[in-house]
């Protein structure tokens, strides 16, 4: 077995005020990654004596005992929640705050948030102690909050209160053309949202229901209604019919040429996918859309190089290739030096590769070939740098603990 010469922490919150500098002293290297570091002046003094490498987004200084609490998951805090005085909460998921808790909030000593956070915007003022990688949403205090693509169906208007207040942070939909609507404007209801998408039939006497300055997205009479991405197939026409409203992105797959002649109209919201032999068939019907994308064609002689922890290409290859070559999912990519930028242009694709050498000549044509690439080395400023493998190599030798919260 290897001997284990580092240490790889991954957590949300690391508790080093215990720590002892004699538990590890023996490792070459250690690595932390957390949200949040405990310290106090003793182990701060043992930490800067350690082999430490550390991605801590926040380093907390506690001299006294805490009451901590870590939740991997979403979490709420209500009137009821327990709380110690003296609490540290940190919690990686959402975080919702319920009304009426400022109480609750008094007696948090800090709150760490690596997601969005929901509460009432009553309670900001309590909120001066909020660590946040995310979102902080804010509702007015008098609303109950919906789910945020909320859609009212028609059982909703029967259900609501007299003079009910609603938040749904992005989207509104009323959209069924079987819903009685009238229940909600007799009982004075009204909507608190970024965007309200609302049939034509219902919209003047909805759109009263929603304050000015929120966006409208109106379905003519005519078009069903399509919530979400879609794909164009029998199926979808025999569910929807011939005249669709696509809220989202539509596809179409090879075998839907043929259902194109059967739409008489079309409208949607994002972008159209298609193949490029079905572009003038698909010109000829009635549709309103964003943009045309072809679907490049899958069933070419594209080379296809993935899931190694290193891959070579030299122009033997890429002349070997002649709808090009596609390198996906690699570890370490070297391009030889032999390799032209024009050989790479036209027909060299780099995707989801962690680290790409090259040589300084061919670096700006690698930067166009590629797509979420998350290093470019040319040789020039990375002089000295750690290879990928070696790193990778690193963590034979390493012991790795992956925890909510871990005490050093």
């Amino acid at each position: 077995m290897f001997e284990k010469k580092n240490f790889v922490l991954n957590c949300n919150v690391c508790d080093a005020r215990k720590i002892k500098e004699e538990d590890w002293a023996s490792y070459e290297k250690i690595i932390l990654n957390a949200d949040l570091l405990l310290v106090d002046e003793r182990s701060k003094s043992i930490l800067n004596k350690l082999p430490i490498v550390s991605n801590i987004d926040e380093t907390m200084e506690l001299d006294e005992d805490i009451n901590l609490i870590s939740q991997n998951g979403n979490y709420e805090i209500s009137g009821n929640t327990p709380v110690a005085p003296n609490t540290v909460i940190c919690v990686n998921g959402n975080l919702t705050i319920a009304p009426d808790t400022q109480e609750v909030l008094k007696s948090i000593r800090s709150i760490h948030v690596n997601g969005n956070v929901t509460c009432p915007d009553s309670l900001n003022p309590y909120l001066s102690m909020l660590s946040l990688n995310g979102n902080l949403n804010c509702y007015p205090g008098d609303c109950i909050v919906m789910p945020s693509h909320f859609v009212i169906d028609r059982y909703f208007p029967m259900r609501t209160r007299q003079n009910g207040r609603y938040y749904a942070k992005d989207t509104v939909l009323l959209t069924d053309g079987d819903t009685d609507i009238r229940p909600l404007l007799d009982k004075n209801v009204r909507f608190k949202t970024n965007r309200f998408v609302v049939a034509q039939k219902y919209l003047e006497a909805a759109v009263s229901m929603v304050d000015e300055n929120v966006a409208l997205t109106v379905i003519p009479s005519g078009l069903t209604f399509v919530d979400g991405d879609a794909e164009l197939t029998e199926s979808l026409l025999a569910k929807y019919g011939k005249n669709l409203y696509i809220y989202g992105h539509l596809t179409l797959q090879k075998d839907s040429l043929s259902l194109l002649s059967q739409i008489e109209k079309l409208h949607v919201d994002g972008n159209v996918n298609l193949y490029e032999e079905q572009l003038e068939a698909f010109r000829k019907i009635p549709a309103q859309y964003q943009e045309l994308c072809i679907i490049a064609d899958t069933q070419t002689n594209v080379r296809v190089i993935e899931n190694k922890m290193h891959a070579k290409i030299d122009s033997f290859v890429l002349d070997a290739s002649p709808d090009g070559l596609v390198c996906r999912n690699c570890a370490s990519v070297s391009i030889h030096d032999t390799v032209t930028t024009d050989q790479i242009l036209e027909k060299l694709r780099l995707e989801n590769c962690a680290s790409v050498q090259c040589s300084p000549a061919q670096r700006s044509a690698v930067e166009t070939a590629s797509q979420n690439v998350a290093v470019i080395q040319d040789g020039e400023e990375t002089q000295g740098a750690p290879s990928i493998i070696g790193l990778l190599g690193d963590l034979l030798h390493s012991r790795i603990v992956n925890s909510d919260s871990y005490n050093l």
